[in-house]
């Protein structure tokens, strides 16, 4: 994180996410209480409900452009900085290979250093900054300003509903430690297995006259399903860690409910 550009870029881009979850909150609450004024005003027989509408109507648009141009704003810095940490990465992973010595090369297998340099560059590339990105998300669906929001939206609508969120609480937490263990051990032996795959293939491409010679493709090929099989299982592991913990989260959403 500390090549995700200055402490400033990042302190501007954690206040604009502060903000748009403000404004989302913002929205919800304004909504609500507007549905309410209408209703309100068309049991009491109508009157100047019409001339309420198109003002309430022009605010709530701007309260929603509002939140939409700050999420913008907090994208572009996401995607911004995400890239020029990439770069920077890339650049200092690509001087280490090429200014490596000898030693190096003869003590570390082919297959762990294009691991090194496919596999964790590509969650460089992708998943951490997808990982910025979502922790401070100010969507419902993820991130902890949405989350933080939606509980300010239930605050100021209905406090009382907050109740059922802390005794729940718990649950969740049991819940995210198993799931996250069981997960973390799982991409870890991932990553591990993918580096006999990438050395077995490196060696299959620089002998393949020998093996045609010798006829022992057969045998290269079922020692190369043998790791793919050997990581797929590593792989499956981990997805259905993930499934298992969405299960139980999903059963306390609707127990709560």
């Amino acid at each position: 994180l500390s090549l995700y550009g200055s402490q400033g870029l990042k302190l501007g881009f954690l206040g604009l996410a502060v903000v748009a979850a403000v404004f989302g909150v913002a929205q919800r609450y304004y909504l609500a209480n507007w549905t309410d004024s209408n209703e309100v005003c068309a049991a009491a027989g109508g009157g100047d409900c019409a001339g309420d509408e198109s003002s309430q109507m022009l605010l709530y648009a701007f309260i929603g452009a509002a939140a939409t141009l700050l999420y913008l704003g907090e994208s572009l810095i996401a995607v911004e900085t995400g890239m020029a940490a990439s770069r920077a990465i890339h650049r200092d992973v690509l001087r280490g290979v090429v200014h490596a010595t000898t030693q190096f090369f003869d003590a570390t297998a082919r297959g762990q250093i294009l691991n090194r340099l496919i596999q964790d560059m590509q969650k460089t590339d992708m998943q951490i900054s997808n990982l910025v990105t979502t922790f401070v998300h100010t969507d419902d669906n993820g991130g902890v300003l949405g989350m933080l929001a939606v509980l300010g939206s239930v605050a100021l609508v209905s406090p009382s509903a907050l109740v059922l969120f802390f005794i729940a609480l718990p649950c969740y937490w049991y819940v995210f430690e198993l799931a996250r263990i069981s997960n973390r051990d799982c991409r870890r032996l991932e990553s591990a297995a993918a580096s006999p795959i990438n050395t077995h293939f490196s060696d299959t491409v620089q002998g393949r006259e020998t093996i045609a010679a010798f006829g022992a493709e057969r045998r290269f090929l079922e020692r190369h399903r043998n790791l793919v099989r050997d990581q797929a299982t590593c792989v499956v592991g981990a997805r259905t860690a993930v499934c298992w913990g969405q299960f139980w989260w999903g059963l306390l959403a609707f127990t709560m409910i």
